[in-house]
Order: C-alpha cells, then sequence, then structure tokens
C-alpha cells in the first residue's frame, strides 16, 4: 500500500486531488498483495518488466512526498497498468497466484503455533486473522479464517525462521541426532543456580530421559 502522507500539500483542495488519484492504487495494490502475496509479485517477472516498475514505483513516490496531486493523476493509472502487466507476466510464465499452506500445534501457553514455508504467507495468515470481512480475505483462506482463527491467537514462524533459530537448541539437536524420532515432551526454563552437572539431578537431563523414543 502506498503512504499517504505528502509535505507539500498547500490547500484541503490539493490534500482531496491527492487522495482521489491515491485510492484507486492503493486498492490495486492490496488486491495485488491478496492474491499473490506481499512483495512476490515482483519476485515472478523479469529483470525488465522490474526495473520498469521500479521506476514508476519511484516517481510514484516523490508525487505523494510532494504533495503533487497533478503528477499523481497522471502515474497512478500507470502503476494500476504496472500491476495488471506484471500479474499477466508472471500468469504467463506459469507461476501460481499465492496459495498457503499451514501447520498448526497448540502451545502450553494456549496459543497456537502456525508454521508457514515464505513470509508471504506468514503475511497472508497474519492478515486473515484480523477477521477482516469475507470479500477482503484472500480466497483460499475466506472459508477457512472463521471456523479455524477466530478467537485464537497466532504465533506464526516461517520455515527460514525456524532454520535459523533451530541450530541453537544444541541439546535437543543431539538427542534426535542420536535418537531420529525422539520427540519434545516439556520444556522447562532453568534459572540461574541450577546444577547443570549429568552426575548430578540436571533438570535438562530429566528432560532428556523422559523424551520418548522410537523405540
Amino acid at each position: 500500500m502506498t503512504d499517504t502522507q505528502a509535505t507539500g500539500l498547500r490547500t484541503p483542495w490539493h490534500t482531496d486531488a491527492l487522495m482521489a488519484a491515491i485510492s484507486p492504487v492503493d486498492t490495486a495494490f492490496v488486491a495485488s498483495e491478496r492474491k499473490w502475496g506481499i512483495a512476490r509479485l515482483e519476485t515472478l517477472v523479469s529483470p525488465v518488466t522490474l526495473a520498469a516498475y521500479r521506476r514508476g514505483w519511484l516517481l510514484w513516490r516523490e508525487a505523494i512526498r510532494d504533495g503533487d496531486a497533478e503528477a499523481a493523476a497522471t502515474i497512478g493509472p500507470k502503476m494500476i497498468q504496472a500491476l495488471a502487466h506484471m500479474e499477466a507476466e508472471a500468469a504467463a510464465a506459469g507461476h501460481p497466484p499465492l496459495a498457503v499452506e499451514t501447520w498448526e500445534a497448540l502451545m502450553p501457553d494456549g496459543r497456537v503455533l502456525v508454521v508457514v514455508h515464505t513470509s508471504a504467507e506468514a503475511s497472508a495468515v497474519a492478515q486473515a486473522a484480523k477477521l477482516a470481512p469475507d470479500g477482503l480475505l484472500p480466497p483460499d483462506l475466506a472459508s477457512a479464517v472463521r471456523h479455524q482463527q477466530e478467537g485464537r491467537e497466532l504465533v506464526i514462524w516461517t520455515m527460514a525462521e525456524l532454520a535459523r533459530v533451530l541450530p541453537t537448541l544444541d541439546v535437543v539437536n543431539q538427542v534426535k541426532r542420536i535418537w531420529p524420532g525422539a520427540a519434545v515432551n516439556k520444556v522447562r526454563v532453568t534459572g540461574e543456580g541450577d546444577i547443570a552437572d549429568w552426575a548430578r539431578a540436571d533438570p535438562v537431563r530429566a528432560d532428556m530421559e523422559n523424551a520418548k523414543l522410537p523405540y
């Protein structure tokens, strides 16, 4: 979506004219993001198309920043056309619209862990969780949101985020490496002063000994 803050507005007429130019472009961007995912469409077009789009985007942002209603009225329709061209190019190249696939698990505090592939999917799930009117939800989420997400607090992670975090869990990783299929049943946060010695009653040792093993 575009940023409507401008520095060059001089009269209420200029404000109204600028907002009138911005509104249809915002609508087009929202529709495109819901269909293709936030910042995803740009990755699906050719470098030539992307470069042309970015040149137009810079001019569009400059018009808004300067409060230039006339320039915005001229550039705005071209931005809408650019989005349509990018969508057509992406579809012609065989790229499908965003299809969100989620994996969920209930966390001990009652929140719901939601894991998705990409940040574009994470943004789509986060937007859908706000329970906007059905007509504003991505088509692939509209029916699921009402009975799956209403009243739930979601914690959304992408695969890339998990890949960065999991290596920090050295003890758990070592257990899963030695005993493939071992499951984590319970996690306890230990305070300062807990004995971290295998020869004594180490809480981590107890958790590992209570882990479910595949045999």
